[in-house]
């Protein structure tokens, strides 16, 4: 394969989603495959940052510049270590232009934009944008701190996110790489049947290999029986993979037994992604939703770095059809005995037929109609059957109270998406493994828990806010101090002791980032 042909490549199906215009204006202008991956914002930054720098070379000229050069290259040499491709930085060309230092002047620094705004603040990729810049990490400030810095490897190094979570990602991307260089886990031959505890198969001495590897399975590694030692570290796996810890080998643990490691891959380097999209400065304390998990965690980070896990709950997430976004907010207020104001699409899709049927369904759940303008309207007094997606002037609101699906807590966090957490009264539901049943917004398994911990800076314990519950009526308590609300998608994750956990793709959204970036998919050999 040529050079030209590989910057094609890199240009199409790279982390720049570049367009075939901007792959071939780099070309024909000599440039590296960073220059095209630039924004024209961050274009315009690089070339005022040329020119008023024009007789002070970064990369040349002098021991000092050498030094910076070597250390940019041995960086992007190495940017597979964060997760990213070094193709995409192109270190072999900085190589090739020392002869030429104006052409080495702009190639090294758009590679390092290029590297420090892909590291900093995520790439910028499609249905995942990158979060919004901070003051210090404009492309003009990032490019007058990597000039300035004494030390160009350190200043490069501390760009990556300051949170143990995304450390302890990398060192598993390093784990896993190693597993792929040694070919991989053991492969299970194909069973045609569910195992349970006590059953004989001659898969069975495979699956004591894989736990061995992956589980802490201590042996014998022989034997076709599905024996307890066995039977227990096929529950700590699927335990580690979010499924029922039944240590039967059905279906679904045989599939997640059977994912490569080139997707186990993926998944952490789109893990390490995403929470390069955590903002810099989170607070004493936020709160981080990870919607593939199923999971809630309420961190304290007294300090940038120490994180200490005050809750975590199980949630349930939107489904297939009505998916949760990825977003961050503020938490701005605590809504006791929350009204439930119905979206549009549910009230016409899936109200307004039950109302049809029988008008009486709205006063058995507690429902309120009101007009475009607000006022309230008699139900009787209203034509069901003329209506439907095409003509529907009115608005559904249930009171608070058991019925209510937002249970008796609602946490308030404007959003484009008009997602928020919140109670519920299906409790049953978090029994579940894969817990998508939602319309989209994040049910909390302990919502009054969470709501405790947020309130009692003002004053309010468990005892005040179950009492302001009983009372009744609505009642929102502003919060004082507004924590981030961080929601994401984590296929891959690795808790404080060292577990390792995966999570089933539920929507997808790894698949299709995977395959846009060149990764393998779940599919992959």
């Amino acid at each position: 394969m040529t050079l030209l042909d590989r910057r094609r490549i890199v240009f199409f199906f790279g982390a720049g989603w570049l367009g075939a215009q901007a792959a071939r204006r780099a070309e024909a202008d000599g440039d590296t495959p960073s220059t095209a991956r630039l924004g024209s914002q961050e274009r315009a930054a690089l070339e005022d940052f040329l020119r008023e720098r024009r007789g002070t070379r970064l990369w040349s000229g002098s021991p000092r510049a050498e030094e910076r050069l070597r250390a940019l290259r041995a960086t992007l040499e190495d940017a597979e270590q964060e997760g990213l491709d070094p193709r995409d930085y192109d270190p072999d060309r900085l190589a090739e232009l020392r002869a030429d230092p104006d052409r080495l002047e702009r190639a090294a620094t758009a590679a390092l934009l290029a590297f420090a705004r892909d590291l900093r603040l995520g790439r910028p990729l499609p249905r995942l944008p990158s979060r919004p810049a901070a003051r210090e990490e404009t492309p003009r400030a990032l490019l007058e701190q990597a000039a300035a810095a004494p030390d160009l490897a350190l200043w490069l190094a501390g760009l990556a996110p300051v949170t143990p979570r995304y450390a302890r990602l990398r060192g598993l991307l390093a784990e896993l790489r190693a597993v792929a260089t040694r070919g991989g886990w053991t492969p299970l031959p194909p069973i045609e049947r569910k195992l349970e505890p006590g059953d004989r198969h001659p898969a069975i001495p495979a699956l004591r290999r894989r736990l061995a590897e992956t589980d802490g399975f201590p042996g014998p590694l022989e034997g076709e029986e599905l024996d307890p030692p066995l039977v227990a570290a096929l529950r700590r796996f699927q335990l580690r993979h979010g499924l029922e810890p039944d240590g039967v080998l059905g279906k679904r643990t045989t599939a997640a037994l059977a994912a490569p490691v080139s997707w186990r891959i993926a998944q952490v380097i789109l893990a390490m992604e995403r929470l390069r999209r955590l903002p810099p400065e989170r607070g004493p304390r936020w709160i981080l939703v990870d919607i593939a998990g199923f999971r809630l965690e309420f961190v304290e980070e007294p300090e940038p770095g120490e994180e200490r896990v005050l809750l975590e709950s199980p949630i349930i997430v939107g489904t297939r059809f009505t998916q949760t976004p990825e977003l961050t907010a503020r938490a701005r207020a605590v809504t006791l005995n929350p009204y439930w104001y119905v979206p549009r699409s549910i009230a016409v899709k899936e109200i307004l037929p039950d109302v049809q049927k029988d008008p009486g369904w709205l006063e058995r759940n507690e429902m309120v109609v009101f007009d475009r303008e607000g006022r309230r309207v008699d139900p009787a007094s209203v034509p069901w059957g003329e209506l439907g997606p095409g003509r529907f002037p009115y608005r559904f609101r249930q009171d608070w109270g058991p019925k209510n699906p937002l249970g008796r807590i609602k946490l308030e966090m404007p959003n484009p998406f008009d997602v928020f957490l919140h109670d519920t009264p299906k409790r049953e539901l978090f029994a579940r493994t894969v817990r998508t049943f939602s319309h989209g917004c994040i049910r909390v398994a302990r919502m009054h828990e969470l709501a405790e911990f947020l309130l009692a800076e003002q004053g309010w314990d468990r005892a005040r806010i179950e009492a302001a519950i009983e009372a009744g009526g609505v009642r929102s308590i502003p919060l004082r101090t507004q924590p981030l609300a961080h929601v994401t998608y984590l296929g891959a994750a690795v808790d404080p002791d060292g577990t390792v956990r995966f999570r089933d793709d539920v929507y997808g959204r790894d698949a299709r980032l995977a395959a846009a970036l060149g990764l393998a998919t779940p599919a992959s050999p």
